[in-house]
């Protein structure tokens, strides 16, 4: 009875044996068939190297007045005849994100992420050489082309802003209109200030253009299966830069605000405070600018 017992013993022993070593062997296979996939993926997946920005000032190809600088690891932004704030003073990094398509070839996007102590902003590059960048500002997915300021460039008719020129005074006067959307009002140490987020206001075709550009327009399909495109009341707004500008006032800025309640309508003039209680409404406005000073405001008119 005894040895029945122990020789049953033995074989569980056994068994436990086998299976644990049944196990070990899987468990090595599973090991070395990683290794080897990760071996591969390895060889297929080529070393990328990250771009690298070199020092340098370039303007915006939508406004020759808008521009960015590269220098020492900074990321400057900046508008000519504006003062550069520290908020325009970014440092920033550069991110690579890769994924597998199909069979064996991978797809790699590189990021650029500025940061300051007030915000963060992400861009997806899409080139850069010595001549030439463009990025996309992910948020939006605008495209953003820039060319290097001393190979020159010209203005966009899309722009809505007048070429930096001179009077008879000096040669040192900028002078410049632009459409804004205005964030808020600031009065500090006895001058007046506003917080502007330049924008782009376009009519007719130009309208449509941009609007079918950024995925906005709207359409109808005629009698001919024609696609016919075009944007609400003839007009088209596009914000394709989201930086914010505090832009001082001059002492006796003129400001003309649309009174909509008037038969014909007719603008108004109204000071600062009375400005204030419009700014809910989000009223587009023109800025003449002057050596970075805002010398009148007036609203633009829309249906």
């Amino acid at each position: 009875m005894k040895k029945r017992i122990l020789i049953v013993i033995i074989g569980i022993v056994i068994i436990i044996i086998t299976y644990l070593g049944i196990e070990m062997l899987e468990f090595g296979k599973g090991v070395q068939d990683d290794i080897h996939k990760n071996e591969i993926e390895r060889e297929e997946k080529p070393t990328v190297k990250l771009t690298k920005f070199k020092n340098g000032r370039w303007l915006s190809t939508a406004d020759s007045l808008s521009g960015i600088e590269i220098k020492n690891g900074k990321w400057i932004m900046f508008y000519k005849g504006v003062k550069t704030e520290s908020s325009d003073m970014y440092d920033y990094t550069i991110r690579k994100e890769d994924r597998k398509e199909l069979g064996n070839e991978y797809k790699y996007s590189e990021f650029l992420i500025l940061s300051n102590d007030s915000d963060t902003l992400e861009y997806k590059i899409l080139g850069y050489s010595d001549d030439f960048m463009s990025l996309i500002y992910t948020p939006r997915g605008n495209t953003l082309i820039y060319v290097p300021e001393k190979k020159g460039i010209q203005t966009s008719p899309n722009t809505n802003i007048n070429q930096p020129k001179t009077d008879g005074n000096s040669e040192n006067i900028v002078l410049a209109t632009k459409h804004c959307l205005i964030n808020k009002i600031v009065i500090e140490n006895g001058k007046k200030y506003v917080v502007a987020d330049y924008v782009d206001f376009l009519i007719g075709d130009k309208a449509i253009e941009k609007a079918k550009e950024n995925g906005d327009a709207d359409y109808d399909i005629s009698e001919k299966g024609d696609t016919l495109y075009f944007v609400n009341n003839d007009y088209y707004v596009s914000n394709v830069n989201p930086k914010l500008r505090t832009l001082e006032l001059d002492d006796n800025v003129k400001i003309e605000i649309w009174d909509y309640f008037k038969s014909n309508g007719v603008f108004k003039i109204v000071n600062i405070n009375e400005l204030q209680k419009y700014l809910s409404t989000k009223p587009i406005m023109i800025l003449k600018i002057r050596n970075g000073i805002v010398m009148e405001m007036r609203e633009q008119f829309v249906p």
